[in-house]
């Protein structure tokens, strides 16, 4: 098919069941904006086959299913998209070598904290795998090592928490009550330290399961044995 001018050029597949109006039917063409389009009209799936056998559908709701004829059998917060494959399963995100690959989660498009809410990226160039939230990096891992930085973009150890001026990280349990063992910075821009939180909370060291100094809540002495 072809079109003498600058109009639009469209195939329309119509049958007895989709009727024969302008919105019934199936319609391959070109736009006047030199677009393509394929449309179905009807509520129903569109579908993409090779080999004889079906390989993609897109459902009347807009979900796509790749290897998967029904969506809605999934998790309905996540059946945008379906992959599956009777073996492995998996989507590979080829970059440049010195490029980054990134999945973003986002819930707006008017600043870049509702464009970038979220994100894993992995740079190639500094081998770096990063997650993002608020638009700032929150854990890195450095592939060449194997240090994981939270809040650190360069861990120079196995496991590198950051948080400046109060505890960088956080330890314990509610057994009996709310106890934890906080570590960091406990002031502003204070030494390092440690501190046990709780109403009546001691500080223990044990040694192979066993107990060998505490510093008692109320008075601070220091038991050993």
């Amino acid at each position: 098919l072809a079109a003498g001018n600058n109009d639009g050029c469209f195939l329309k597949i119509q049958n007895n069941d989709t009727g024969a109006t302008a919105n019934d039917g199936l319609e391959i063409g070109v736009q006047s904006d030199e677009s393509a389009q394929v449309w179905q009209y009807e509520n129903n799936f569109l579908r993409f086959g090779t080999n004889d056998t079906e390989r993609l559908r897109i459902d009347s709701s807009g979900r796509v299913g790749i290897g998967v004829t029904d969506n809605s059998v999934y998790s309905g917060a996540s059946d945008n998209l379906v992959i599956k494959d009777s073996g492995n399963a998996g989507v590979t995100l080829h970059s440049g070598t010195g490029s980054t690959g990134c999945i973003r989660f986002a819930d707006g498009t008017s600043s870049n904290a509702e464009k970038l809410d979220a994100a894993i990226e992995y740079n190639h160039n500094t081998e770096v795998l990063t997650l993002r939230t608020n638009d700032t990096a929150r854990m890195t891992i450095v592939d060449s090592t194997g240090n994981v930085g939270i809040n650190d973009a360069s861990p120079d150890t196995k496991l590198h928490v950051r948080n400046d001026n109060s505890a960088a990280a956080k330890f314990g349990g509610h057994g009996g009550s709310e106890y934890y063992m906080e570590i960091g910075q406990l002031g502003s821009s204070s030494s390092p330290g440690f501190n046990a939180t709780g109403t009546t909370a001691s500080m223990l060291f044990q040694v192979d399961g066993t107990e060998r100094m505490r510093i008692m809540h109320t008075s601070g002495n220091v038991g050993i044995g």
